[in-house]
């Protein structure tokens, strides 16, 4: 009986040197006031209508670098986001920002050249403090870049999630508190 014991510490021990889990992360924003960021004419009429995404990512936290991004919610002009038209930069290359945008152009560029436009966003944010920094994107349906540094919302949470030495703890004890019950009989 105490071989039993002793078994279940042991793996509840040997349980809680495992590693973090990633954990789902979950960012939304809107962007407001956008003013024109490149080519000219400079008169064109700057969109009013606010934009804005959902974007979920794997990390360890909301802080640490994207492991791989989960889903994308988000429609600019017609043209609606997927994660295959969607890439990251952590701040580990960029020493303080996080930054989604459009994978196909270069998810540090911006869709538009040589008088074409593509369709194309960046959102950069504040490794640290989680604050934004920019949200910028062209569009081929407007023939325009446009940006923004005015959010109404931007929010990053992210869902805790157990640690798989925490299940093997409530294992370890329920099969505790079974031995014991066991033993009343």
């Amino acid at each position: 009986m105490n071989r039993r014991i002793l078994l279940a510490l042991a793996i509840a021990a040997s349980a809680s040197h495992g590693t973090a889990q990633a954990v789902p992360v979950t960012l939304q924003f809107t962007a407001t006031d956008f003013y024109n960021v490149c080519c000219s004419p400079f008169t064109d009429p700057i969109p009013t209508t606010p934009i804005s995404g959902t974007i979920v990512w794997d990390a360890a936290d909301a802080h640490s670098p994207i492991n791989s991004l989960t889903s994308v919610s988000m429609t600019i002009d017609g043209h609606s986001y997927t994660l295959a038209d969607t890439g990251y930069v952590t701040p580990w290359i960029i020493s303080t920002f996080f930054v989604l945008g459009g994978a196909p152009y270069g998810t540090l560029s911006m869709g538009f050249s040589g008088g074409n436009y593509y369709d194309d966003f960046s959102l950069a944010w504040y490794a640290d403090t989680l604050a934004p920094q920019a949200f910028s994107y062209s569009s081929s349906a407007s023939h325009r870049a446009w940006g923004s540094q005015t959010f109404t919302n931007f929010s990053i949470s992210a869902l805790a999630v157990p640690e798989v030495e925490t299940y093997a703890m409530l294992l370890a004890g329920l099969g505790l508190l079974g031995f014991a019950a066991r033993l009343r009989k």
